[in-house]
């Protein structure tokens, strides 16, 4: 492994852990033979744990104790571990934190290195850990980008070969082999269309510049993080972050699942854009150029699918349709973007904080429900119903059917056993074809449907309290997030996507 320059090794020891710093303070103490050496040890605790200014009277007791460390491996690579727990800490609070904590944080980025390439360094950063872009991507990009702004251009492989059959006819000049130099010529050439196809299927081409930082992006990613933990300043900001990271409490699958069908549907849509878009899957396929459109549905699959299922409320043959997915293929993807989701400290806490709201809601029986419902417009029971989630229904063909019995039934205008006598006659003899359904409603059947969608009413704590305050005259005006959450909503991929680069705008017309 490559060496640590002493520096750095004064900041591991000031950023690592505690139960670092006890492991190798133990394996220290059984490692060192001085006599001296519990003293030494303590004044590295002193200095780099505990802050105390000791430099000068101890400056030379520092030294060789650090020399110590660095000319033993065991000791070395205890210190190597604890570097890489403080790149993963950091890491994980710059990919975790919200968009408002990097707002900010970027701006002490901004203020506090020094390097002049620290603008596209932090772009680079940006990239990586909040678009969610792979580094070999980005690495890619910039090289295609760097080529073709260079304005050099590759020598054919006919004009090779007979440079080639040109050199060896001159007397002491190297031989070189005309077939050779064909194909060596057409191989570069070939690599470099591959290149340039391979950086235009990339979400990194959009945002990328033909400069070091990006062309090296994996050490400019490395020497970005180790100059963060290097800062006290900005580590200080990564502990209080990632404090507040490391306390959202875990959540369960269905706790996520029943939360994204029922929350608000801005608080859903933010969920959703924590889902990692899909940027190692952007490799186009086949000889045709790659389209924009195209390469962000591949990019956005997993949200457009999150979206399309949890705020649009498709079935899932649409979904199969849609995503050429089986039905086993469906469940897998919903279930890891549900894992997926459950990892992420800010879409447990968004849910935590909607399922402490909805505790808040007071419970209703379904006889309270059917009383209710008998008080409102027939324009507010229907936005009520399309507030219910398809998930609430075991068999998803039946939706329609219930949802025209129920609102029939409760308009005051039908009995049961016209109602009933009135969906059992043929499509044609209907006074309106506003529905669609084949087979026979039973009185029995036609109940239960008006019981389940009562229970399903009143099972909805959002709902619940929609009803209550609509029906509630001193309330019945005020607007709530309850009726925003009815209201119908159309998310486009640009509303999952990240945004555009006006730099990476202007090149693509270009």
């Amino acid at each position: 492994m490559a060496a640590i320059p002493t520096e750095r090794v004064h900041a591991i020891l000031r950023r690592m852990s505690d139960a670092d710093w006890m492991g190798l303070r133990e394996l220290m103490d059984r490692s060192l033979t001085h006599s001296t050496k519990e003293g030494d040890i303590e004044m590295l605790d002193r200095m780099f744990r505990k802050g105390e200014a000791i430099g000068r009277q101890a400056g030379g007791i520092i030294l060789q104790m650090i020399q110590a460390i660095t000319a033993m491996p065991h000791l070395m690579n205890e210190v190597r571990k604890a570097h890489e727990r403080l790149r993963d800490r950091v890491r994980f609070v710059l990919k975790e934190m919200s968009n408002e904590d990097w707002q900010n944080f970027r701006n002490c980025l901004e203020w506090n290195l020094t390097q002049p390439t620290k603008v596209q360094d932090i772009a680079v950063v940006e990239l990586v850990f909040r678009t969610g872009e792979s580094v070999s991507n980005i690495e890619i990009a910039a090289c295609a980008i760097a080529s073709q702004s260079s304005g050099r251009k590759l020598i054919d492989p006919e004009v090779a070969r007979t440079n080639a059959v040109i050199k060896s006819s001159v007397p002491g000049a190297a031989k070189i082999d005309p077939e050779a130099a064909y194909l060596a010529a057409k191989r570069a050439i070939e690599e470099a269309e591959v290149t340039v196809k391979r950086a235009e299927s990339t979400l990194a081409y959009r945002y990328v510049e033909p400069t070091a930082p990006y062309r090296h992006a994996r050490h400019t990613v490395f020497k970005l993080v180790d100059s963060i933990f290097e800062s006290q300043e900005l580590m200080a900001e990564v502990a209080r972050i990632e404090r507040d990271l490391t306390a959202v409490k875990p959540v369960s699958r269905e706790q996520m699942r029943w939360a994204l069908h029922r929350m608000p549907i801005n608080d859903r849509m933010n969920v959703i854009k924590l889902i990692p878009l899909n940027t190692i899957l952007m490799f186009h396929d086949g000889n045709s150029c790659a389209k924009t459109q195209n390469l962000d549905f591949k990019a956005a699959r997993d949200r457009r699918l999150a979206c399309d299922f949890f705020v649009k409320g498709q079935r899932e043959d649409e979904l199969m349709a849609t995503y050429g997915l089986s039905g086993n293929a469906l469940k897998n993807a919903v279930g890891t973007i549900l894992l997926t989701l459950a990892a992420r400290p800010l879409a447990r806490k968004r849910v935590h904080e909607f399922l402490a709201e909805v505790q808040r809601v007071e419970p209703m029986t379904d006889g309270e429900v059917r009383r209710r419902m008998k008080q409102i417009t027939s324009t507010q029971r229907s936005k009520l119903l399309t507030g219910i989630p398809n998930c609430a229904w075991k068999a998803k063909d039946a939706i329609p059917l219930h949802k025209h019995l129920f609102l029939d039934y409760m308009s005051g205008e039908w009995v049961l056993g016209s109602l009933v006598n009135y969906y059992n006659l043929e499509k044609d003899q209907k006074l309106t074809g506003t529905f669609r359904f084949e087979g026979t409603v039973t009185p029995r059947g036609a109940n239960a449907a008006i019981a389940g969608i009562l229970h399903k009413l009143a099972g909805e704590p959002g709902l619940r309290r929609q009803l209550r305050r609509w029906t509630s005259p001193p309330c019945a005006t005020d607007p709530t997030t309850a009726e925003a959450a009815l209201e119908p909503d159309d998310p486009t991929v640009d509303d999952v996507m990240p945004p555009a680069s006006t730099r990476a705008e202007k090149r693509l017309v270009s």
